[in-house]
């Protein structure tokens, strides 16, 4: 339920571009610009780079954005980069996708200079599709369109409809929900369907890693 964000610059749909990572082994021994500086990004630097892949991040903001970035991922992105496993340029923009290299500019200056890059991944954000939702006649509220929900039962404004997952929280830009601490939801719509909690229902995701038998 959701599209990338595009940059609407040249060579943005060359097919060594791509606005989604799957898995990092096609870069291996190849040089790979990610553009981006929230999670998908962040996650796909380092996953890449663990796969052998020469990784550098263009990213417009001059640091990675503590409330935004998962708290494990953070401080390892931040080491690759001092230890020069990744090369970072803070403070830029693509403005051109050529095969081979990509043209940055710096948001302050206009300075332009150009990375190689045999693959291109912009993970710039997704805007979530909101038409199932409006279909549905859900109230979506603010700016990030989120539906309206009872956050103790997941319930929207529609009777009897129930959300769950990201979505909860629209499109968004200071990320406040991701995969990890959506886990609750579950908990909290078996609850108002049926009356009890399900097994390791619990408000705390980090207690579901606790609660569950080892695999």
């Amino acid at each position: 339920m959701h599209h990338p964000r595009r940059l609407n610059i040249p060579g943005e749909d060359l097919n060594h571009v791509s606005h989604y990572f799957d898995e990092p082994h096609p870069f291996f021994r190849r040089k790979l610009l990610v553009v981006g500086g929230r999670n998908s990004a962040v996650e796909a630097a380092l996953r890449c780079h663990r796969a052998g892949a020469q990784v550098s991040i263009s990213y417009r903001g001059r640091a990675f954005p503590e409330q935004s970035i998962k708290y494990w991922l953070r401080p390892d992105i931040e080491s690759q980069i001092q230890h020069g496993a990744i090369a970072f340029y803070p403070e830029t923009v693509p403005t051109r996708i050529e095969p081979g290299w990509v043209t940055l500019q710096a948001v302050h200056s206009g300075a332009e200079q150009q990375v190689e890059a045999d693959f291109v991944l912009l993970l710039i954000g997704y805007q979530t599709d909101q038409r199932l939702f409006t279909k549905l006649g859900m109230v979506l509220e603010g700016e990030s369109k989120a539906p309206r929900v009872d956050v103790a039962t997941m319930e929207t404004s529609v009777p009897g409809l129930f959300v769950a997952g990201t979505a909860a929280a629209g499109t968004q830009r200071d990320f406040r929900l991701f995969i990890e601490n959506c886990h609750p939801h579950v908990g909290r719509i078996a609850r108002a369907l049926t009356g009890t909690s399900p097994l390791f229902a619990t408000d705390d995701p980090s207690q579901l890693v606790r609660q569950l038998p080892e695999s």
